[in-house]
C-alpha cells in the first residue's frame, strides 16, 4: 500500500542500579562494580562493561525528555513501559536531603550553580549529581512561579511525580520563594523533613490558597496585618499581658505553678513572632525564631508535645476574654485561632 510506513522497535532495556549510578554521576567502572563482581569473569567482563556503557549512552540520550516528563510521556522514540518511565522520572527527580539543606532559602541563580563544587565536596556527592538536583529544583520553581492553585498538585501534574515527592518539592519551592532561612547555626541539626513539614503547615493556613486566584506561596496580607495589631494590643500593655498569663494559667490548671510561670515568657515570644511576620526579615527568620525562642525553652523545661498542645489551646481560648475592645476581639479572633493552631502543629513537628 503506497504511503504506508511502519516503525517497530524493542523496548529499551536498562538496569535500575545502573541508572541510579548514572544519575548520581558515578563513572561507568563504578556502575560495573555495583552490578556484580567481575574479577572472576575473565573476558566475559567486557560484556558487562560494554552493556553498562550502552546504558549510560541511552540515559544521556533520554535525559532531555526527563527534564520535561510530559514530553517524555508523549514521545514515541523511546518505547519504555509505563512502569519503567515512572521509575526513570522518580529516580531522576529524587534528591539528597543534605544537599537540599545547603541550597534552600536562597536565590537559585546561575552564579550559585557555578559554586556547587564546594557544596558537592561538603555533602560528599559528585558535582554532576548536585547540578542535576539544582537544575531540577530550579526548573520546577520556574515552572510553577506565579501560578495559582496548590503547588503540590501543579508539580505533580507538570512533572508526573509521585504525590509524596511532589509534596516535598512544593515545600522546597515555598521555602525558596519566601527565602526562609534554614542555614542558621541554631538549626544545623534539624533534618530537612522538619522544615518541609513545617512549611506545609504555613502553606495550608497562612497563604492565599483558599482565595479566588490565590496560591500557597504568598501569605495573606490581612492575616499579617491583624497579627501585627494583636501583638501591639497584647504586648503593648502590661495589664493585658498580665491578664493573658492569668487566664492561661487558669486554663492549664497545673499543680506546679512555678513550672507554669516559667513558660509564660514563651507565650510572649509566640505573640511577638506572629506580630513581626509582616516584616520580610522576621518572616525569613521564622524557623530560627521558633526554635530559639520557643522550641528550645520548652525542651529545656521538659514540656512534652501534649502539654505544649494544651498550652497553645489555652492561649487561643483566652484571647476573647482579654481586656480589649470587643470589636477588635471579634474581628481578630479567627486570625489568632489560625495562628495558634498552626504554631501548635509546627511545635509538634519541631519538638
Amino acid at each position: 500500500m503506497a504511503g504506508l510506513s511502519v516503525w517497530a522497535c524493542d523496548r529499551p532495556r536498562f538496569t535500575p542500579e545502573v541508572f541510579e549510578c548514572w544519575s548520581n554521576g558515578l563513572p561507568v567502572e563504578e556502575a560495573v562494580r555495583k552490578r556484580l563482581d567481575i574479577s572472576h569473569l575473565g573476558s566475559a567482563a567486557n560484556i558487562v562493561l560494554g552493556d553498562t556503557k550502552d546504558q549510560y549512552l541511552l540515559f544521556k540520550q533520554v535525559e532531555p525528555f526527563l527534564r520535561d516528563p510530559i514530553a517524555f510521556r508523549n514521545q514515541d522514540i523511546y518505547c519504555f513501559s509505563h512502569d519503567d518511565r515512572r521509575h526513570l522520572i522518580y529516580t531522576y527527580y529524587r534528591y539528597d536531603a543534605e544537599f537540599m539543606r545547603k541550597i534552600l532559602g536562597r536565590y537559585l541563580s546561575k552564579g550559585m550553580r557555578k559554586d556547587l563544587d564546594e557544596v558537592a565536596e561538603e555533602v560528599k556527592l559528585t558535582l554532576s549529581s548536585c547540578c542535576r538536583q539544582f537544575d531540577n529544583l530550579r526548573r520546577i520553581y520556574k515552572t510553577v512561579e506565579d501560578h495559582s492553585g496548590q503547588l503540590s498538585k501543579l508539580i505533580e501534574q507538570s512533572f508526573l511525580l509521585e504525590p509524596s515527592l511532589a509534596r516535598d518539592y512544593a515545600a522546597m519551592v515555598f521555602i525558596t520563594d519566601n527565602r526562609l532561612a534554614i542555614d542558621k547555626k541554631v538549626l544545623q541539626n534539624v533534618p530537612l523533613s522538619v522544615f518541609l513539614d513545617c512549611a506545609h503547615e504555613f502553606m495550608r493556613e497562612w497563604t492565599t490558597v483558599h482565595e479566588i486566584g490565590g496560591n500557597d506561596q504568598d501569605l495573606q496580607k490581612k492575616f499579617l496585618q491583624e497579627l501585627r495589631e494583636i501583638k501591639f494590643n497584647i504586648i503593648g500593655s502590661k495589664d493585658v499581658l498580665d491578664r493573658l498569663y492569668t487566664l492561661v494559667a487558669s486554663q492549664m490548671s497545673m499543680a506546679d505553678d512555678a513550672r507554669l510561670n516559667r513558660v509564660m515568657p514563651v507565650l510572649k515570644a509566640i505573640v511577638q513572632i506572629g506580630g513581626a511576620l509582616s516584616y520580610s526579615k522576621e518572616w525569613r527568620d521564622i524557623f530560627e525564631d521558633l526554635m530559639q525562642e520557643v522550641a528550645f525553652p520548652l525542651r529545656t523545661m521538659n514540656w512534652s508535645v501534649s502539654e505544649t498542645t494544651r498550652l497553645m489551646k489555652a492561649l487561643n481560648a483566652t484571647f476573647q476574654s482579654l481586656p480589649l475592645p470587643q470589636e477588635f476581639l471579634v474581628r481578630s479572633a479567627e486570625t489568632f485561632q489560625t495562628f495558634c493552631s498552626t504554631i501548635s502543629k509546627v511545635l509538634t513537628i519541631m519538638l
